[in-house]
Parts: C-alpha cells; structure tokens; sequence
C-alpha cells in the first residue's frame, strides 16, 4: 500500500531544547514529541550549537542543502557532511553540537526508539533505479525532483512529498528518479 503526504500536511513542531523548529514529515501511531517509535522530520540549521537531547533513541541525518555541518558528538567523535546527501549516524543521548561550514543547512532527520526499531538509510545521488523489497515501512524522500514509483501501484512523487509503502515484500516497487534518501524502519 502506498501512501504520499504533501508538504501542506507536515507539520511545524520547536525543537526539544527551544533554540528552532523542525518540520515534522511523519511519526509513528500515537507519538509525540517526547514518546515514539520512529520520526521524520526536517530542520533548518541557522547558527552553530546544541542538538536536542532524545536519549533511548538512534539518530540518523542526512545534509539535504547548504554547504554543511561538522557534528561533534560528547566532545569526541566528529562527523562531517560535506556534501550533499552525507549523513551521519549517533546516539541522540550525546551532546551534540552543530557548527556550521559556511551559511545555514537543512538536514532530514531519522529519529527511532533504540528499543522498539531500527532503520536502515541509504542515500542515491544522480539518476538511478532501485528496486525495494521489505517486511517493514519504506519511506521515500526526494527535496528537489520527482519520482517514479512502479509495481503493484504505479505513481509519480513531486519533490518535498513523502512516499509510505508498506509490505513491499509482498508488492515490491521499482524508484526512478536522481537524488533522494530511501528508509526502512523495522521493529
């Protein structure tokens, strides 16, 4: 079963530590902001600092625009995102701090409960055609070009949409398109 949400139904939430908002793209049944399974959204980052704390979950993000953020996680390990699509993976429990290469970023965030789920992210840039097969929830996101979805259920997704389909397993689809981050959550 596919689903697409426009951007006319993301919704705007601030950040858990107040110093921004994010746009929250979709969350698992019942969730908020301070108890999920899992949760996509999408920050503008504008000035250097802290990232809001979420311990118990795993945090994945990916640069979606500007020229990149260099994260500095418990005053150690260091992740750059130099280019667009880099993404970085971490404990959303560290103390991460985000400094800014030069000017503002967007990111997309893949938020999941270290207990519950796990989720597996892959970023495709240029053109390229990818077939998906899985048990679990596959989201779609391309920021700048449409889509091709083939199988089961034959579609098109406009750019800043977000594709659901479940049980690809059972009904796999075929991606066409350039530039977009495909992510598999399972429990």
């Amino acid at each position: 079963m596919l689903s697409i949400t426009p951007p006319s139904q993301f919704k705007l939430n601030p950040w858990k530590n107040g110093l921004g908002e994010t746009i929250e793209l979709a969350i698992s049944d019942n969730g908020s902001v301070d108890s999920f399974d899992w949760r996509l959204s999408i920050a503008t980052v504008s000035k250097d600092g802290p990232f809001s704390n979420f311990s118990g979950y795993r945090r994945c993000l990916v640069l979606i625009e500007g020229n990149g953020i260099e994260l500095r996680h418990d005053q150690s390990s260091i992740d750059r995102l130099n280019h667009l699509f880099d993404f970085a993976r971490f404990d959303g429990g560290c103390k991460t701090e985000g400094t800014l290469t030069s000017g503002p970023i967007k990111d997309f965030n893949i938020m999941t409960n270290d207990k519950t789920h796990r989720s597996v992210v892959n970023t495709y840039v240029g053109l390229n055609s990818l077939k998906v097969e899985t048990n679990g929830i596959v989201f779609v996101y391309s920021p700048t070009n449409p889509l091709e979805i083939n199988g089961f259920e034959s579609t098109t997704v406009a750019s800043g949409h977000l594709l659901r389909a479940d049980n690809t397993e059972k009904y796999p689809m075929t991606l066409v398109g350039s530039d977009f981050i495909v992510i598999e959550i399972d429990s």
